[in-house]
């Protein structure tokens, strides 16, 4: 096999690994939820019966939160058993080099950016549509806050620039065009998040993703830009939403311009640096 071949057969594999990580959570959670459900019906209750059903269900969707985060514990701690038993450093075999703190700032300024814009998108679409992206995504939206930080903000970015940075896309560009590389390692991003609106704005974020990592060569910094996008999302969803649309659509336009400017005219993205990024936009 050659070289290209092995590549994409170790890109496979930990796609194969997150995928695992993702059922292994789903599937701990559904148990928890189904002795959850028999609890509050008692024993003589009939699983079939639509009542269970739909309280099983709102269960399972109430613990969606949850699910990350042990996914993210799984999978984390079986690639840190893998590399241990190849005897590979994992800060390597991940890329988590280190980048200065303009690196990690203006990454996260991407990140904000490319949300606000990605909410101005969402809001111009059919009242059809978001009612079933709505309903996908009620578990994560109806998280508390503090599961909701712990969960969506700080354990599926890691998790996620670890698997489809750090080891997908890092691996494909070894083997194939690093234009099919980014393309293949965005769209199985996408894909990874299952529901159709989720698919195309995750498939966008990850070729911006994919271009801060060759910027930087460092998960440090996609795991910044990925995750002020969720922080965005979480913290600032609401109030992003109740701003009128003319508005929220010109605030998104200067914030994705200056991120472009910024990125374009900064040097030395991606060295160790704690200089100052000193530009005549808006800040990011």
């Amino acid at each position: 096999m050659g070289k290209a071949g092995k590549q994409i057969l170790r890109a496979a594999g930990y796609a194969g690994v997150y995928i695992g990580g993702q059922l292994a959570g789903g599937m701990i959670s559904s148990i928890v939820a189904s002795a959850k459900t028999v609890m509050q019906f008692g024993k003589d209750v009939k699983p079939t019966s639509e009542e269970f059903k739909a309280a099983y269900m709102e269960n399972v969707q109430g613990m969606t939160g949850i699910m990350v985060a042990i996914a993210a514990v799984i999978t984390l701690a079986f690639l840190a058993i893998f590399f241990l038993i190849r005897k590979e450093k994992i800060s390597e075999a991940i890329n988590f080099k280190k980048v200065g703190i303009k690196a990690i700032g203006i990454s996260a300024g991407v990140g904000v950016a490319l949300n606000v814009a990605t909410i101005a998108v969402l809001r111009t679409l059919p009242d059809s549509i978001i009612a079933g992206y709505a309903e996908s995504s009620g578990g994560l939206m109806n998280q508390t806050l503090g599961l909701a930080l712990i969960s969506t903000v700080i354990a599926a970015p890691i998790v996620e620039e670890i698997i489809f940075r750090g080891l997908i896309y890092d691996r494909l560009k070894k083997g194939v065009p690093t234009v099919v590389a980014v393309i293949v390692s965005s769209l199985a991003f996408g894909l990874a998040h299952g529901q159709p609106l989720w698919i195309c704005y995750t498939t966008v974020m990850g070729l911006v993703l994919a271009v801060i990592y060759n910027r930087t060569n460092s998960i440090r910094a996609t795991i910044a830009a990925h995750l002020a996008y969720n922080f965005t999302s979480v913290v600032l969803g609401e109030v992003i939403i109740g701003l009128p649309i003319a508005v929220h659509f010109a605030i998104a336009a200067v914030l994705v311009a200056a991120s472009i400017v910024v990125y374009v005219k900064t040097k030395g993205i991606g060295e160790e640096s704690n200089t100052e990024v000193k530009v005549s936009t808006v800040a990011v």
